[in-house]
């Protein structure tokens, strides 16, 4: 049996902001919407017990192990005592909201993303995550949304004597992010769920001005010149991170790899992106239904054709064609939640998928990733979005939740909580599936923030030259002198030994990859687990991209698209491109950037 994850309130890390030049000091004056549990002088209940304070030595080798070596004291914020009801308070139905409560229970219950909010200052009765609070950020709320949702976590966790609270203040900010949230109509929890999260990270991007970032793509010619995958999906991170830098890019975020392949002259494209779902369908390509996780990741995983208005444009070519499109998962977040396309749309209709999904309360993940993790992928569920009811727009939402300090199931339906056993966890309501890795930090100061600056607490697995080499890359980029390591400049291409970072593919390859010439095609499967290839020669189009506005920003994000509008491909084809499909690299995509050269896909939101 797995050992039980008990949580403990704590601080940050080695700083919220890091020293990079696309950043600027945070205003720390912002007020919250509920004041701080006053200090009562300096008693125990206030601080960590010091069987949890660590000593000076364990001090330095945590911060040698996660601040790459800063010489500087781990900063222990301060605990408030819990009362015996912490977590076990039911939150009031404002009139069809049970979509609302089921996602925030769920949430809630995340233990190391309500530590974070629940984290007192050392020295002040004020919240650590204030500091981190990015006012200037026009794609955020100011601010409004974290200290709401701070606010009721304390209602939820810090008082007693209550068994219900209102999430009136909650739901009138996210009223004013997304008009789906304006009313009492019935809406989509996992919907609720982006909107939410993608305006927290917002709301605490570490990122003040955000850089255009142009993401250059991954061809045969690129893997032709000796690039290693595990290195270009690690500078694929490093310019995401120059965009989005917040304490749910550290928990919440992993990545995806997809493998595009024309169909005509067999050249490819290959992405690295972020996400923060997985949408699995239920379904497989001969409408199949899926009865477990595994059927439906493989589902998820599977080859895809981009046929008719979903076709491709080849750069090779340099025309549209019909393409085979494949997604593997690179890398795994912290906290991975597992999203059940239960929901099929035909206009405006909705039919749901009733079948029962067989998910385990402890899953292995290593036979579904394409690339060396950091650890053992091993997970433990924590929490589970259910949904009763035929269609999305009529039926009930509940969650059930594993107690952090109780270690026992409850069930939330609405005002309702009461103890459940883990026998009725797995049932056919199953909708939003969250997962936690068993290796979870046990603070939040001891998660390992994601920072251009120090690339080694990536999860990327680097040998130490291309490490170095990245460092170089990254100063350069920031306009920085390169930092010299050793007392030597990094390794040149020249001395760059040519063995293999690690190993990236975990699958053996079901066939070797040929060239065009050489005989029948492989599939993309097979593609994307025989890399690296011959040489061949491409050449991008010319592409302009338009930014969104801000109310289709919204609207994209709590639908899972781009925040761009139609790219319009000059010289090369009759017109403007239908606007992206949502695919599944990830919900929300959290301000990023893509490729202008959109590629749509049938895999269709829960949403009409």
């Amino acid at each position: 049996m797995l050992p039980t994850l008990h949580r403990r309130i704590n601080s940050d890390e080695n700083g919220s902001m890091d020293n990079v030049d696309d950043e600027m000091e945070l205003d720390t004056r912002a007020t919250p919407v509920v004041d701080p549990p006053a200090r009562v002088g300096h008693t125990s209940s206030h601080r960590l017990p010091s069987s949890q304070s660590p000593s000076p030595d364990r001090q330095r080798r945590i911060i040698g192990r996660h601040y790459d070596g800063a010489d500087s004291p781990v900063k222990v914020y301060r605990q408030v005592t819990r009362p015996a009801n912490a977590g076990l308070v039911g939150l009031t139905n404002l009139g069809n909201t049970c979509y609302m409560n089921s996602a925030l229970q769920c949430m809630s219950n995340t233990a190391i993303l309500t530590d974070y909010f629940l984290a007192l200052e050392p020295d002040a009765d004020k919240f650590a995550y204030e500091k981190e609070i990015n006012t200037v950020n026009v794609m955020g709320t100011g601010g409004k949304l974290t200290h709401e949702y701070s606010s009721l976590m304390r209602q939820l966790w810090l008082t007693s004597g209550v068994r219900e609270v209102p999430p009136k203040n909650i739901k009138k900010v996210l009223g004013g992010v997304n008009d789906l949230f304006r009313g009492y109509e019935q809406q989509d929890a996992q919907e609720l769920l982006v909107t939410m999260l993608d305006g927290l990270h917002e709301d605490l991007n570490r990122v003040i001005k955000k850089p255009y970032v142009e993401e250059p793509d991954v061809t045969r010619k690129t893997l032709s010149e000796g690039k290693r995958e595990e290195k270009l999906a690690a500078e694929a991170w490093s310019r995401h991170l120059r965009r989005n830098k917040s304490y749910l890019v550290d928990i919440l975020q992993g990545q995806l790899r997809s493998v595009v392949q024309c169909n005509t002259c067999h050249d490819f494209n290959i992405r690295y992106d972020p996400f923060m779902f997985l949408s699995l369908p239920l379904e497989d390509g001969d409408g199949n239904a899926v009865h477990s996780i595994d059927e439906a990741i493989e589902a998820f995983r599977a080859e895809e054709s981009l046929t008719g208005d979903e076709c491709w444009y080849c750069p090779h070519c340099k025309a549209f064609r019909e393409a085979t499109k494949k997604i593997d998962i690179w890398k795994l977040p912290l906290i991975l939640i597992l999203h059940l396309k239960r929901f099929r749309f035909a206009g405006r209709r909705s039919s749901k998928l009733q079948q029962l999904v067989d998910f385990p309360t402890t899953v292995n993940f290593a036979k579904f990733v394409k690339s060396e993790q950091k650890g053992q992928p091993l997970y433990q569920l924590y929490g589970v979005v259910n949904h009763s009811g035929a269609t999305l727009n009529f039926g009930h939402y509940t969650s059930v939740c594993k107690h952090q300090f109780r270690d026992k199931w409850y069930r939330y339906d609405d005002e309702d909580v009461r103890e459940v056993s883990e026998s009725q966890v797995v049932t056919p309501k199953a909708y939003v599936l969250f997962y936690q890795h068993c290796n979870l930090p046990e603070k939040p100061e001891l998660v390992k923030r994601q920072s251009r600056s120090h690339p080694i607490h990536w999860p990327h697995n680097l040998r130490q030259e291309s490490l170095q080499e990245l460092e170089h890359q990254i100063r350069g980029e920031d306009g920085k002198s390169p930092r010299k390591a050793g007392g030597r400049s990094p390794p040149s291409k020249k001395n760059t030994p040519k063995a293999t970072e690690c190993p990236t593919i975990y699958e053996p390859p079901s066939q070797t990859f040929s060239s065009p010439s050489s005989g029948s095609p492989p599939s993309v499967t097979a593609l994307a687990a025989s890399l690296p290839l011959p040489a061949a020669t491409a050449s991008s189009p010319t592409v302009t991209v338009s930014p969104a506005s801000q109310a289709e920003r919204i609207r994209s994000a709590a639908r899972g698209y781009p925040y761009y509008r139609r790219p319009v491909i000059r010289d090369r084809s009759p017109g403007p491109r239908p606007f992206p499909g949502p695919g599944e690299v990830g919900l929300p995509y959290l301000g990023g950037q893509r490729s202008p050269l959109f590629y749509r896909t049938n895999r269709s939101p829960a949403r009409r």
